[in-house]
């Protein structure tokens, strides 16, 4: 009669069931699928760049800045420096400073992108690129989408 009385000081821990688990990574999978977006192009919306017919990439080793110049409908022109807006007043000091960051052996490879609007006024490039010239930024290239042949 002891054993009656005697009661299971054991731990036992509960069984996992395994088998829900694949379950549960697929609805996460769709979550994330269905939750997030594919990026396309820059998120500076609004900037129709021109179509060329030879492009060449970047070089592999060149810190690349871009430079979005894009006009807000009522007649002025937004200068973005990698996603943050700086006027034009400040664009030299901003990449004195993009460069001065660098050591001074890669200096050679530091390479603005201008991803111009088409129906930008070269007037306004050109003051882009007076400022880049005060910084001592000389390597530029323009972005551009391929023509469809």
């Amino acid at each position: 009669m002891t054993h009656r009385f005697r009661k299971e000081r054991r731990l036992k821990l509960p069984s996992l069931n395994f088998f829900a688990i694949p379950n549960i990574v697929l609805l996460l999978v769709f979550f994330f699928v269905a939750s997030s977006h594919i990026r396309q192009g820059n998120s500076n919306t609004g900037v129709y760049m021109p179509l060329a017919s030879e492009l060449q990439h970047v070089d592999k080793r060149a810190h690349v800045t871009y430079i979005t110049i894009k006009s807000n409908g009522a007649g002025q022109n937004i200068i973005f420096v990698d996603k943050n807006q700086v006027p034009l007043s400040m664009l030299t000091n901003v990449m004195k400073a993009r460069r001065a960051s660098l050591e001074p052996d890669e200096r050679q490879y530091l390479v603005v992108s201008l991803r111009v609007d088409k129906d930008m006024t070269m007037g306004v490039i050109s003051d882009v690129k007076q400022a880049l010239r005060h910084a001592q930024v000389l390597n530029i290239c323009y972005a551009a989408m391929p023509e469809q042949q």
